[in-house]
């Protein structure tokens, strides 16, 4: 099989998108070939079955230039491959789609996003297949769409007995600085615990209009609290490693997002085996048993003090054991290895 893959941005460096190139590796090693054609590319380090083509944004080209170089990309080799496979940018399924029907190729569509639009309903018109991580994940319902997990790398999201959790103990959130991330609410109930030993951090950064205002508004109202830094800090953006050892040091994590959202970071933060307290049913599976002691109800600082409170006065070995179980369910359901095993599946069933 040789596919292609349309990406924003191939760069493993990024802050947001790096994983990309994960999962063009993981894709690279179960087809013959991949050609990748990248709004922007960066620093990759790829198998040599992977060829990689770019619309040149990382060159300045304008808008009108990206979109030559778009078609003159697609154009070049829709005639080598089997499948046109775009990920997160519903526009490319839908230009594709005249040399898609012209070369009777077959397109599919990694999406999620909760609320519909005409772009995605071109999307849809124009896709075999459209791909999303949960039933939730997709706006509109249609036979197209197959709900096939999250594809994490679990060996580089894991834990690492050698990196202890912070003494006092560490409640962590991870995304963005944007209102649906609700760190509002993490905000006020850390207020109601400032008397407590017990540390909270924000990992994330400002992505979009009107973020920048939301995380001014944050920080007023962390000095009206009278919370100080080292009780609730905002790290900015982590990458990497850095990430990573983050969650290792987190007694819990934390995902406020209101249902119709599956945050990648709650995952991630799974995989590391940290117990997540959620005011999100989209979690619920992954919870299982642990359901009752971890959700919390949406919107409510002090629903969420008294349960971190209470999570607090656990034994250690407790901790552990609930991280243990929430890693087991999350891999199962959300490797990168299963995602594309189940894609490429997907594609020579037909």
């Amino acid at each position: 099989m040789r596919v292609l893959m349309i990406v924003q941005q191939l760069d493993e460096s990024h802050w947001l998108r790096g994983f990309i190139v994960d999962w063009v590796r993981a894709l690279a090693a179960r087809v013959d070939h991949v050609i990748v054609l990248a709004l922007e590319q960066g620093q990759a380090n790829l198998p040599s079955n992977v060829t990689v083509m770019s619309m040149g944004k990382e060159k300045g080209y304008s808008r009108l230039r990206e979109l030559v170089e778009f078609y003159r990309g697609v154009g070049r080799v829709i005639g080598q491959v089997d499948v046109i496979f775009s990920h997160m940018t519903p526009r490319y399924t839908w230009l594709a789609a005249p040399l898609a029907m012209l070369y009777r190729k077959s397109q599919m569509l990694w999406f999620i996003h909760p609320k519909p639009s005409l772009e995605i309903r071109a999307a849809l018109a124009s896709a075999r297949w459209i791909v999303t991580a949960t039933p939730a994940n997709f706006p509109i319902p249609s036979p197209k769409v197959h709900a096939l997990g999250h594809g994490l790398n679990t060996t580089r999201f894991s834990p690492n007995p050698d990196i202890p959790v912070d003494d006092p103990p560490l409640v962590l959130a991870v995304g963005r600085l944007s209102p649906i991330k609700k760190h509002e609410v993490l905000l006020e109930a850390a207020s109601l615990l400032k008397d407590k030993a017990v540390k909270f951090a924000v990992a994330g950064q400002t992505a979009a209009p009107g973020d920048d205002a939301y995380y001014a508004g944050l920080l007023r109202r962390r000095d009206e609290l009278g919370l100080v830094e080292n009780q609730f800090v905002f790290l900015g953006n982590l990458e990497g490693e850095s990430l990573v050892n983050w969650y290792r040091r987190a007694s819990f994590i934390t995902n406020l997002t209101p249902m119709g959202s599956f945050d990648k970071a709650a995952l991630e933060g799974m995989l590391v085996a940290k117990p997540l307290v959620t005011s999100n049913p989209a979690f619920d599976d992954l919870l299982g048993d642990h359901q009752k002691l971890l959700r919390v109800k949406p919107d409510d600082p002090a629903d969420l003090a008294a349960r971190l409170s209470h999570l607090l006065t656990l034994p250690r070995e407790d901790f552990i054991r609930i991280g243990s179980d929430l890693r087991t369910r999350t891999a199962a359901a959300h490797s990168l290895d299963h995602l594309m095993d189940r894609i490429v599946a997907l594609v020579e069933k037909g």
